[in-house]
């Protein structure tokens, strides 16, 4: 009913995250409004292109819809089930992260930008903002960890918390050595861009 609404021009859904047989509620992961529902000529993807070698499998790994129009917000969660298992999270991670650290290597070779990163502009904007300040962080798996698991509560997930937010570290660990690796083997094949 609410999406035949001709005076509203997008959806934003809450992502209800699954990951172990459970429902992660905290960790960041919950509330978790994307927006999903649009009408095509009003919206698009964002493009973040680093080349034709690099690919996560994912529609780029954080490119968000930017609406030209009015949204609202749908009170039914969309259930998420992106991660049935450590192993299926630890493999497209793998790929995340090197076209992260691919990202990474061509925004600043070529200054090239997207959505602007500020602390005072939207909820996209704020994170970006904070991952860029974050980018030259010493420790940065130890903040994620830290972050995710204190700061966005994860322990209250209990078990299922604490996998995931070690998983999130381990993540931000493979992005610092990737980075690192195309900074010192800028030629190497395999993260060309």
């Amino acid at each position: 009913e609410a999406i035949c609404r001709i005076d509203v021009d997008g959806f934003y859904l809450n992502r209800r995250f699954w990951f172990l047989d459970g429902w992660i509620n905290h960790c960041g992961y919950f509330p978790s409004w994307n927006l999903r529902l649009f009408r095509h000529r009003l919206g698009r993807y964002e493009q973040i292109e680093i080349g034709n070698d690099i690919y996560s499998g994912d529609n780029e790994v954080h490119e968000h819809v930017l609406l030209n129009g009015r949204a609202e917000y749908l009170s039914a969660p969309m259930e998420h089930y992106a991660f049935p298992d450590i192993a299926t999270f630890v493999e497209k991670h793998n790929r995340y992260s090197l076209w992260e650290a691919a990202a990474w290597r061509k925004l600043h070779s070529t200054g090239e930008k997207s959505l602007r990163p500020t602390p005072f502009g939207t909820g996209i904007e704020r994170k970006r903002w904070l991952k860029k300040s974050m980018m030259r962080a010493p420790f940065r798996p130890s903040l994620r960890f830290l972050y995710h698991y204190v700061w966005k509560q994860g322990f209250r997930d209990g078990y299922r918390g604490w996998v995931l937010c070690c998983l999130l570290a381990s993540y931000e660990h493979m992005i610092v050595r990737k980075q690192r690796e195309l900074q010192k083997w800028p030629n190497n094949s395999v993260v060309q861009l």
